[in-house]
C-alpha cells in the first residue's frame, strides 16, 4: 500500500508541475529622453499572430501607468509568444517571451521606443483593382543573431482604396510582408521615402481532407505546403476542421505536397501526393512507418523476485546505449517518461536505450535489442533508498524547496539545467527521500534555482538499509560592485553579464546551470549583481539607441573577481552622440537593402556573438544616423538581402563631424541556367565562402560567429527568382555553390537534405562580375516517389 501511495504522489506531483504558475512580466517603456511613456499599449500575442498597430493603440486592455511602468501576467507560459509594446508617434516593438520561468528573469526592465514615422503604400491585384483587407506586417530587415530583446514589429490593414499606413516604424531597414486570403504572400525590403506599390498575384486554392490510417477524418491537424524552392514569403499553415477538411492557398506553377501533423500523445504525420495548381479533393493521409526502418518492440516488465508483471512503471527513451549509468539516468530525467507503455516504436534504430522505473523497485537501463521477434523482458529488482537533510549554507538551518539528485558515480561532468520532477524536493523540515535506486555508489547534489549546485558527495547505498547523507546548499554568490563615474541623462544603460555566466562547478557529476543574472538598470554606488555560479564574471554595459528600437552599443567593463570584497568600476564615457554619416561612391545603390553595423574597436566578432554592434539603415539619399557612445568604432556595410558584408572600414573615432564611407562597389550577377534548354531552373539556396574582413577579425556575414579562420562559409536562401541573383560582395575570392532540396519532396523523406548542383569560384576585382552555374533538370514525380 505504501508503494501505491508513493506512485500516486509521483503522478500528482507531475500533474501539478505541468500546470506551471503564470509568468508575470514587469517593465518600463521610455522615450528617447528616458522619460516614461504613459498610456502605451502592452499586449501578449502568439508569435505568428498578425498585429494591427492602430487597432492595438485604440483598444489595448493593458497600458502603462504615468511613469511608463507595466505589469502583464501570462496564463500560458509554455506558449511561444511575443510581447508587443506600442505608443503613438513612437516605434513599436516585439519582445520574444521565452516559455521558461528562469530565463524569463532576464526580461528587459526598460525598453526605449524612439520617435517613429509611417510606412505608406498601395496594393492592387493583377488586374489593377485596389485590394482591401491586405495584412501588412513590418519587422526589422536586419535580423542579426545578436538581435536585442526588443525588435521592430508593427502592422496595418489596407482600406477600400488599397492604401495602407503602418505606424510605429523607423524610416529605414524594414522587412514588409503582405498577406491576403486568395493571394500569394509578398516579402520585400523597404524604406520610407521610396515608392511602395504592391501587385499581388492570385494563388491556387486547394481544398482537401486530413485522414487517419483508419480512413477517418482528423480534426485540428496543422496543414502546410511543402515545396523544393523558397518563395518571398511562406504561405501560412491552416488547421483542419471537425471533419478534417481544410482550404489553403499555394503559389501557382509550383510543384508541391501538402503535409500535416497532429500530436495525440505522439506526433502523427500526414502527407498528400505531389501536386500542381488548384485542387478540390486532396487527400492528406497518415504516413505509415516503413517496415524496414520502423518496428514495434513489445515490453514485459516483471518483479525480479516474484517474476510477476508490474502494472505501474514508466519507461524513458534514450538516443544512445546506456552503457554509462550516470549519463543514462541524467538524460532519462529530461526525456518523456511514458507510464505503463506496452509497446515501443523503434524508427531507424532509435531509441537505442530504455530506462525503466517503478514504485518500490530499482531503476533499470536496457540497451534496445537488435531482434524484435520476442518481447523485451525487463526485471526490476528491489530498491535502495537514500535519505537526508539539506541545510542552507548561509544560515545553517534546514532548507525547503531544494531538489536533490543522486546519479551513479562516474567519470562524466557537465552542466544540465535544473533536475526534473524525477527527483524529490525537500519539505519544510529540509528532509528528502530518494527511492528507486540500484545498489551502488552515487554522487549526490542539492540544487536550488538561485544557488550553485552543492559539490557532489559520494555515498554507497544498499537494499538492506537506508543510507543517509546530509547536504548543504552553497551560499548565494553575488558580485559586489562599487561604481563611480557619470551616467548621462537619457535612457538608462543596463548592466549585463558577459559570456561566462553559466559556468558551474563539480567533478564526477552534473551541475545545473544558473539562469543569467537579470540585466539591471545602471546606477552609481554600491550594487550587488547576481546570483551567478562563477568565480569570475565578464560585465558589460548596454547603452540603448535613441534612434532605432532594440539597437544599442555593448561596452565591456572587463572581468570581475568574486574573491574580492568589492570590485571598483570606473565607468567609461557613456555620453552618446547622434552620429550622422553618408556613403560616397560612383554607383547608384539600392539604399533600402543596405545596413550599417558599428562595432566597438577592439571588440572583434572573434570574441563571440554577444559583442553585438549598433545597427542603422540607409536613407534614400545614402545617409544614415546612429546613436553611439563616445569612442572608436569599426563600421561595416551589409547587403541585407543576402547577409553579406561588402565593406569594412578602418577604426573611426566618433566626433561631431559626419562620417563618410567610401566603399568599393562590387556587383556579382549569378546566372543559373538549365543544363538542357527548356528545363526549369529551381535553386533552393546558395552556399557562399569568402574572406573574413581585416585579416579575420570581423565576420563576413551578418550571422557570423566566433572564428579564427580567415575564410568563412554561409548559406543564402533563394527568396527571389532563382535563375538570376544580384549581390553586393567584397573584393577577394568568392565561391558560390547552387543547392537544391528536392529530396524533401520525396515521399519517404525524413527531412531536408540539400544537394550541391554546381559551383564556381571567382576573383572579385571590378565593379561588375558575372558567374554562370549549370543546373541539372529536377527529378520527376516518379523519381521522387521511388526515393
Amino acid at each position: 500500500m505504501a508503494h501505491v501511495r508513493l506512485w500516486f504522489a509521483i503522478l500528482l506531483t507531475t500533474t501539478l508541475a505541468a500546470q506551471d504558475p503564470p509568468i508575470v512580466l514587469r517593465g518600463r517603456i521610455v522615450d528617447e529622453q528616458g522619460l516614461g511613456i504613459a498610456g502605451a499599449a502592452v499586449a501578449s500575442v502568439p508569435r505568428t499572430q498578425f498585429v494591427d498597430t492602430s487597432d492595438l493603440l485604440k483598444n489595448a486592455e493593458n497600458r502603462t501607468d504615468e511613469q511608463g511602468n507595466y505589469q502583464l501576467e501570462l496564463t500560458s507560459p509554455k506558449t511561444s509568444s511575443q510581447l508587443i509594446l506600442a505608443a503613438r508617434n513612437h516605434q513599436s516593438c516585439a519582445i520574444r517571451i521565452v516559455p521558461d520561468h528562469e530565463r524569463s528573469r532576464a526580461f528587459p526592465r526598460e525598453t526605449v521606443l524612439p520617435k517613429s514615422g509611417q510606412l505608406i503604400g498601395r496594393v492592387r491585384d493583377e488586374d489593377g483593382k485596389q485590394l482591401e483587407g491586405v495584412r501588412i506586417d513590418v519587422t526589422d530587415a536586419i535580423k542579426a543573431p545578436w538581435t536585442a530583446k526588443a525588435t521592430i514589429r508593427a502592422g496595418s490593414i489596407s482600406n477600400k482604396k488599397g492604401i495602407f499606413v503602418v505606424p510605429g516604424v523607423p524610416r529605414t531597414g524594414l522587412l514588409m510582408t503582405a498577406r491576403c486570403d486568395g493571394f500569394v504572400p509578398i516579402e520585400r525590403i523597404v524604406a520610407q521615402g521610396s515608392p511602395l506599390t504592391l501587385t499581388m498575384v492570385r494563388a491556387a486554392r486547394v481544398r482537401g481532407q486530413v485522414l487517419g490510417s483508419d480512413g477517418k477524418p482528423v480534426a485540428e491537424a496543422s496543414v502546410r505546403i511543402l515545396t523544393a524552392v523558397r518563395g518571398n514569403a511562406s504561405p501560412e499553415p491552416v488547421t483542419s476542421d471537425d471533419n478534417g477538411q481544410f482550404a489553403i492557398d499555394v503559389p501557382r506553377g509550383v510543384r508541391y505536397a501538402l503535409t500535416a501533423y497532429k500530436r495525440d500523445g505522439e506526433r502523427r504525420n500526414f502527407r498528400s501526393k505531389l501536386l500542381r495548381g488548384s485542387h478540390d479533393d486532396v487527400r492528406v493521409e497518415e504516413t505509415e512507418p516503413q517496415q524496414e526502418s520502423s518496428q514495434q518492440l513489445q515490453l514485459t516488465v516483471l518483479d525480479k523476485q516474484t517474476k510477476k508483471p508490474l502494472q505501474q512503471y514508466t519507461v524513458a527513451e534514450l538516443n544512445f546505449p546506456p552503457t554509462n549509468l550516470l549519463t543514462a539516468l541524467f538524460h532519462a530525467d529530461h526525456a518523456t517518461a511514458n507510464p505503463n507503455k506496452k509497446t515501443i516504436t523503434v524508427k531507424n534504430g532509435r531509441p537505442r536505450g530504455l530506462l525503466f522505473r517503478a514504485p518500490g523497485h530499482a531503476f533499470e537501463a536496457i540497451t534496445t535489442p537488435d531482434s524484435f521477434d520476442e518481447p523485451l523482458v525487463v526485471e526490476l529488482g528491489p530498491e535502495a533508498i537514500l535519505t537526508g537533510i539539506v541545510t542552507d549554507g548561509e544560515t545553517g538551518k534546514p532548507m525547503a524547496g531544494v531538489k536533490v539528485r543522486a546519479l551513479p558515480k562516474g567519470n562524466v561532468s557537465g552542466g544540465g539545467g535544473m533536475p526534473s520532477d524525477a527527483w524529490p524536493t525537500t519539505g519544510a523540515d529540509g528532509r528528502y527521500r530518494i527511492a528507486g535506486l540500484q545498489p551502488g555508489d552515487y554522487g549526490v547534489q542539492a540544487h536550488h534555482e538561485q544557488r550553485r549546485a552543492s559539490p557532489p558527495q559520494f555515498v554507497a547505498v544498499a537494499v538492506a538499509e537506508d543510507a543517509t547523507l546530509a547536504l548543504e546548499v552553497p551560499a548565494r554568490k553575488t558580485l559586489h560592485l562599487d561604481i563611480t563615474g557619470t551616467i548621462p541623462p537619457g535612457p538608462t544603460p543596463a548592466l549585463e553579464p558577459g559570456d561566462n555566466f553559466n559556468y558551474g562547478s563539480g567533478t564526477g557529476s552534473f551541475t545545473h546551470s544558473l539562469a543569467p543574472p537579470q540585466p539591471m538598470p545602471l546606477r552609481l554606488g554600491k550594487l550587488a549583481f547576481g546570483p551567478v555560479a562563477t568565480t569570475r564574471l565578464d560585465l558589460n554595459v548596454f547603452v540603448p539607441s535613441r534612434t532605432r528600437v532594440g539597437s544599442g552599443t555593448l561596452l565591456s567593463l572587463g572581468a570581475m573577481d568574486f574573491q574580492e570584497d568589492r570590485n571598483a568600476i570606473a565607468l567609461p564615457d557613456l555620453t552618446s552622440t547622434i552620429v550622422r554619416g553618408r556613403i560616397e561612391c560612383d554607383s547608384k545603390l539600392p539604399t533600402e537593402r543596405i545596413a550599417v553595423l558599428a562595432h566597438v574597436a577592439g571588440k572583434q566578432q572573434r570574441s563571440g556573438s554577444r559583442a553585438r554592434p549598433c545597427l542603422a539603415g540607409l536613407f534614400v539619399d545614402g545617409s544614415f544616423v546612429m546613436d553611439l557612445p563616445t569612442g572608436t568604432y569599426c563600421l561595416q556595410l551589409l547587403d541585407v538581402a543576402t547577409g553579406i558584408v561588402f565593406h569594412t572600414s578602418e577604426d573611426l573615432t566618433i566626433g561631431k563631424d559626419p562620417i563618410v564611407l567610401k566603399p568599393q562597389i562590387h556587383w556579382l550577377d549569378i546566372r543559373c541556367e538549365p543544363s538542357k534548354q527548356g528545363d526549369p531552373v529551381a535553386v533552393h539556396s546558395f552556399g557562399v565562402t569568402l574572406d573574413r574582413p581585416r585579416g579575420g577579425d570581423f565576420g563576413a556575414f551578418l550571422k557570423s560567429w566566433s572564428g579564427s579562420s580567415r575564410r568563412e562559409s554561409g548559406t543564402i536562401d533563394c527568396k527571389a527568382d532563382s535563375s538570376e541573383q544580384r549581390w553586393l560582395v567584397p573584393a577577394g575570392t568568392i565561391r558560390i555553390t547552387a543547392r537544391s532540396s528536392y529530396s524533401r519532396l520525396a515521399r519517404n523523406s525524413s527531412g531536408m537534405r540539400q544537394q550541391d548542383l554546381d559551383s564556381e569560384s571567382i576573383e572579385i576585382e571590378r565593379t561588375a562580375h558575372e558567374v554562370r552555374l549549370e543546373i541539372p533538370a529536377p527529378p520527376t514525380d516518379e523519381e521522387l516517389d521511388k526515393q
